[in-house]
């Protein structure tokens, strides 16, 4: 932080190329002095925004805000707003590991913070993990009796029941991994934390790419691996050597058909809806009648190189089915 002041005519004269002097205040952690609680939460997160996406928020959000002279907390909102974009989603976001061991992993977001909530699940999301947020310990409680999840990110200063209630809770009856996510940083709420078997804890402002990378080493040393051969209806599918073999001999297939192809290997006997094969694989949530005529195009050559097994069924109106 600091102010900004034109040079005079003599001053310019004296530095060529130079129109502004800046004189700096003094910050510590990321506040500018005497300001309040609520003011230095804002510029907490700035702080944290500008560390990590410096680029895109000098670009987008200092500028205007300079020149508008607009507080800390109209800051704070542009500067979220610039980088939950999906620019800039793809080009700081680290991809799911390849060999699909973690692929759609499904994880449970407890964070009353509204905006902190929605950029942890923007992240995640576009990492591709299958996300759900709840903003309480009790709706937290509620969703995971409801429903079998990979691993729990837990803010502990939540309300109705904190975080650390939660944990206990959750311990008393699953085993299920828990990454405590807080801005409470003392070594006797970590101790607090990890006597509750939680497996890490984490103080905000935290780094997306590193907690990314935590959550991929939690899954590693919990989930099991996914199956590298799928095997129906005579089409054998090495996933990990990316080969093909029908009847036994090997067959050709394009990235797209194999991805379609894999889709049905690992659901046989049910039925694929076209419209969940492009949302999956094209990334489309809402595929008009030209998008899904693209899988019959596919699928048409996916048949021809199966050589005429007849082992794909047509379900009119609805998808495809692969016999087992």
């Amino acid at each position: 932080s600091g102010t900004w002041t034109r040079l005079s005519a003599a001053e310019s004269a004296q530095a060529p190329g130079r129109r502004w002097s800046r004189q700096a205040s003094v910050c510590t952690a990321g506040y500018p002095a005497a300001l309040t609680k609520r003011q230095g939460h804002c510029w907490q997160a700035v702080w944290y925004l500008t560390r990590t996406y410096a680029a895109v928020i000098m670009k987008q959000v200092i500028p205007a805000a300079i020149t508008e002279k607009t507080t800390a907390a109209v800051i704070m909102k542009r500067a979220m707003a610039a980088v939950i974009t999906e620019k800039v989603m793809a080009a700081a976001v680290i991809p799911a590991d390849k060999d699909g061991a973690h692929d759609m992993a499904k994880l449970l977001v407890a964070e009353d913070n509204s905006d902190y909530r929605e950029l942890l699940y923007n992240f995640l999301e576009s990492a591709g993990y299958d996300v759900t947020t709840v903003a309480d310990g009790k709706e937290a409680l509620s969703v995971i009796t409801g429903g079998a999840f990979d691993l729990i990110l837990l803010d502990v200063m939540l309300p109705g029941l904190d975080g650390y209630g939660v944990c206990e809770q959750i311990r008393s009856a699953s085993a299920v991994p828990v990454i405590m996510l807080t801005a409470l940083g003392s070594e006797e709420h970590q101790l607090r934390g990890y006597r509750l078997l939680i497996d890490g804890y984490i103080t905000k402002p935290v780094s997306m790419a590193l907690l990314l990378q935590k959550v991929e080493a939690v899954l590693r040393r919990t989930m099991k691996p996914a199956a590298s051969r799928l095997e129906a209806g005579g089409i054998s599918m090495d996933l990990l050597a990316h080969t093909v073999r029908v009847s036994g001999k090997p067959a050709d297939f394009t990235l797209r058909e194999f991805e379609i192809l894999q889709e049905l290997l690992a659901r046989p006997g049910e039925v694929i809806a076209r419209k969940d094969l492009v949302t999956k694989l094209w990334g489309y949530d809402s595929p008009d009648e030209d998008e899904l005529r693209v899988v019959d195009t596919h699928m048409k050559n996916i048949r021809k190189k199966l050589s005429g097994c007849g082992c794909i069924e047509t379900v009119r109106g609805v998808g495809y089915r692969l016999r087992n």
